[in-house]
């Protein structure tokens, strides 16, 4: 009853052009009038229908033949005959009462049209005819373009007469919305017309591609189907347009004329497929899913009816799309029903296709009337479902992933509690046995759990820890290097790291610089490449040591850490060095102004503060490496030592100890740090700790001295001393890793702004492009300037995106912010705000400086007027921003109040 009630609507709407009557012929068109807009030649139509496609020129110019002519009926701004397998001879008169020939272009705005044969006559009087569709190879257009066009010149102080004559091989469906353009103004609608095609064929692509790598990385077969489906799309909407006879099959026209009827099967087939997978159709009702799977089939087998007879087979195939559209639909609320949470994303995403769908085939059918709706619907509904459904399968995929997180929950809790019967049946066990057996057990369940705390230790890691036999083999590994290379504990114990290796070569040449290293007391430390168990390459710092101190004979210990985000940064930081390089270089070559000299100095400016903010996180990174390096050395040696010293209670208040330090509060000022040092010191020696001062600087330090008491146990130990300096070993490790991470991170921001600094488009074309997007860029890159004093107040609104030349309007902002900072001698309050005003974006830059005197306000934007000091300004700045504004079609003014500040306002027209 839905889908009655949805297409009733549908074709409800459509209602006003059944009643659409026959006009009478009016007078010939003016062509010279015709400036920016076209002009619609629907009513100018004279039609005659060739039932058996036999008729001729020659007897419509005779006066028999021309009574045959009929004013032609209009459907919606546009002729539609539906499918047919006539021919259709259409007349129309042009006029140009001007003093010049006037050239216009003859645009029938539909893509999918088989044959038409344009007549015109030429100097002499006669007809001569040009030929374009479907069924001609593109490349004998008279103009190339996805649509059918035709050059029309009409002399001056005349009236000519032209024809139009268009058909199938076969049959197909006659849609001609015919207009009249001037070139000009055609030219600049037809770039915008492949323009949108492009934004739409793009975000496809990168649906498609984004998905397809997700489906390589997880192997989910719902992502396969949804590439199947989107790739499908993609090439049905580029047939559908007529871009795949412009560009993919330029010569085969007999695939030219059925293409689209093809791709439209092969996109409903897929989609069908992935909507029984996204649903779980299977789950819910056998019998609707064999339904489903006979549309299918149904819709693949569409294409071997085309290829054998298009012209039978288009109409019952359109009608067989919106069936299964509906049933597709019927699917969606069923699942809906069903509480099914996936069906309501589908619901909004398929609707939009059934209806772009269904509007497209009522098109082709001549049931409705031809408009940008239904000439695009299917490409718009097509748009807004892929988006939708890549959301819905993501979603689908997290619903996946958390219902795998619970059944794990549950194994892992099942396990602990068989742990927990087999470990009291051991101890029932254990009663029943002779006294020296009873011994031998606790000792061994003594020595498990000792290896059981070493192992939870080396857990707790934030790098990979190996421990390796004399011959090079895994005799225990913690979970952080498992999943570093991609192999569980059980298949690493017992073998070597030959497998990491690309050859046993490479493997031999790295056992033999550790074993010269380790032969001269030294500390092997080394980045190496590994090879994870998935094939992927990764880098890792490794440090490779003897498990005891002078004794290699008892194993190694290696530690490792991947570092492969690190040395891509590194080398992404190159890359940028290297094109900055060559942008100075190619700036210094090409020179020809002087203006070129003001955005050197820009770029100098911009270099030197990308230059300080990358080498900060750098020497961050640096400093904590060699910490790590330093650190590790010491716990590696001294951790197995201290384990033994400790009984279970102080091991488990040692390992709390070193989790409370690892999360420890910022650093104390001298005062308050020396104030609680007194307050420890004072605890510790009424508790009878020797060293009172010493330990109490350790605890204040590592953040434990709100807890003093819990740690009294470790602190009265004989080896207290070394205890603490292993604790101490390991929080410096922890500090050191997060020390490198938020590098890291700084550095890979500075360079994603850099890169968005220095786009440019290619031909300085206009682009969409966000003013906020483009200010914040600058601020990033200026942001070493703003820590010494410069307050950033943004005063954002929102406000859409602007036609612009982004690379100009960096350097606009680039300008304004720079000379702000000058004005203020780098110390503070900048505000910039954005907002829309009337059908402008209006960016305002407002320092706290020492203002612009009134005497001079007037010449501040002429070239090289300056108020700094010889050497230290060109005076161009504020020139090349002026000329910049203008060249948007925009407006700069100012308002200054000196020793209060000045506010410099820019507006851009948004379109």
């Amino acid at each position: 009853m839905l889908a009655r009630a949805a297409l009733f609507i549908v074709l409800f709407s459509f209602a006003p052009w059944q009643f659409a009557c026959a006009k009478s012929a009016r007078a010939p068109l003016e062509v010279s009038t015709i400036a920016q807009e076209p002009a619609d030649l629907t009513d100018h139509f004279m039609v005659l229908e060739d039932k058996q496609r036999t008729i001729q020129l020659e007897q419509l110019l005779t006066p028999e033949g021309a009574q045959q002519l009929k004013p032609a009926v209009a459907v919606g701004g546009a002729l539609n005959y539906g499918v047919t397998r006539s021919a259709y001879w259409l007349r129309f008169e042009l006029s140009n009462q001007s003093e010049a020939p006037v050239t216009r272009m003859l645009e029938i705005h539909y893509a999918r049209i088989g044959e038409v044969d344009f007549y015109q006559t030429n100097s002499d009087g006669h007809y001569y005819s040009q030929a374009a569709g479907l069924e001609f190879p593109f490349s004998s257009r008279a103009y190339p373009n996805r649509y059918v066009v035709f050059p029309i010149t009409v002399a001056p102080h005349s009236t000519q007469i032209y024809f139009l004559k268009t058909q199938y091989r076969s049959a197909g469906s006659i849609v001609i919305p015919a207009r009249l353009w001037e070139p000009n103004a055609y030219h600049y609608y037809e770039r915008n017309d492949y323009f949108n095609q492009a934004w739409y064929f793009g975000i496809g692509s990168a649906l498609l591609l984004f998905n397809l790598l997700v489906y390589l990385i997880l192997r989910e077969r719902s992502y396969l189907l949804y590439v199947l489906y989107a790739g499908s799309t993609i090439l049905a909407m580029f047939s559908e347009g007529g871009l795949g006879a412009e560009f993919l099959w330029q010569e085969a026209t007999a695939w030219s004329e059925i293409s689209t009827m093809v791709l439209f099967a092969l996109l409903l087939g897929t989609s069908y497929l992935f909507i029984r997978e996204l649903l779980g159709i299977r789950k819910f009702s056998k019998t609707l899913d064999r339904i489903l799977v006979f549309i299918c089939a149904a819709l693949f087998l569409c294409p071997i009816a085309f290829v054998i007879d298009f012209g039978d087979a288009l109409t019952p195939a359109t009608l067989l799309f919106i069936v299964s559209c509906l049933y597709a639909l019927m699917l969606g609320i069923y699942a809906a029903y069903k509480r099914q949470r996936f069906a309501y994303i589908f619901l909004l995403a398929f609707g939009t296709l059934i209806a772009g769908g269904i509007t497209y085939a009522l098109l082709v059918l001549g049931a409705v009337p031809t408009n940008f709706v239904t000439l695009h619907g299917m490409q718009i509904g097509s748009a807004i479902e892929m988006i939708l459904l890549a959301l819905a399968l993501a979603d689908r995929f997290n619903e996946i992933r958390k219902a795998s997180a619970r059944d794990q929950d549950a194994l892992l809790a099942a396990q602990k509690q068989l742990v927990e019967s087999l470990q009291s049946s051991e101890k029932v066990l254990e009663q029943r046995v002779e006294r020296r057996t009873v011994a031998l057990e606790a000792a061994r369940a003594e020595a498990l759990n000792s290896l059981a705390t070493i192992q939870a230790i080396l857990d707790t890691a934030p790098v990979g820890l190996i421990l390796l036999d004399t011959n090079g083999r895994h005799t225990q590994v913690n979970k952080k290097y498992q999943q570093l290379v991609g192999y569980s504990a059980e298949s690493l114990l017992g073998t070597t790291h030959e497998r990491f290796f690309a050859n046993s070569a490479d493997y031999r040449a790295f056992l033999q610089r550790v074993v010269a290293t380790i032969a001269q007391g030294s500390l092997f430390d080394e980045e190496v490449q590994i090879k994870r168990s998935d094939g992927q390459l990764r880098w890792v710092h490794c440090l490779v040591d003897t498990i005891a101190v002078g004794e290699p004979n008892k194993g190694l210990v290696v530690a490792m850490e991947d570092v492969s985000d690190r040395i891509q940064n590194e080398q992404t930081i190159k890359e940028a060095n290297l094109k900055l390089e060559q942008l100075l270089r190619d700036l210094q070559t090409s020179q020809a102004y002087i203006i070129q000299s003001e955005k050197m100095a820009s770029l100098g400016q911009l270099v030197a503060n990308v230059a300080h903010e990358i080498n900060t996180p750098i020497g961050a990174v640096k400093s904590s490496g060699a910490s790590i390096a330093d650190a590790m050395g010491q716990v590696l040696t001294s951790l197995p030592d201290v384990l033994e010293l400790l009984n279970a209670q102080q091991r488990t208040i040692f390992t709390q100890l070193i989790a409370q330090a690892s999360n420890a509060a910022a650093a104390l000022d001298s005062r308050e740090e020396r104030e609680l040092v007194r307050v420890a010191k004072t605890v510790l020696e009424q508790a009878g700790i020797a060293k009172a001062r010493y330990f109490a600087g350790l605890i204040v330090q590592m953040g434990l001295h709100r807890e003093i008491d819990i740690y009294l146990p470790l602190l009265a130990h004989p080896e207290a001393e070394v205890i603490f300096e292993t604790a101490t070993g390991i929080v410096s490790i922890m500090h050191s890793t997060n020390n490198i991470n938020t590098a890291v991170e700084r550095v890979s921001k500075i360079i994603f702004a850099l890169k968005s600094y220095s786009r440019s488009p290619e031909e300085e074309q206009r682009i969409e492009s966000s003013v906020r997007d483009s200010i914040e860029t600058v601020l990033t890159i200026y942001s070493n300037q703003f820590r010494h004093g410069v307050e950033i107040v943004r005063n954002y609104e929102d406000v859409p995106t602007i036609q612009c030349y982004p690379d100009a309007l960096n350097q606009v902002w680039t300008n304004l912010i720079y000379n702000a900072l000058q004005a203020m001698n780098n110390s503070g309050t900048l505000t910039i705000g954005i907002r829309r005003v009337a059908d402008n974006v209006e960016v305002s830059v407002r320092d706290t400086g020492s203002g612009i005197p009134e005497d001079i306000r007037s010449r501040i934007f002429e070239a090289f007027f300056t108020t700094k000091p010889i050497g230290e300004g060109s005076g161009l700045g504020l020139d090349i921003v002026k000329k910049i504004v203008e060249k948007h079609n925009g407006t700069i003014s100012l308002e200054s109040e000196v020793n209060v500040g000045t506010t410099f306002f820019v507006r851009l027209p948004i379109s």
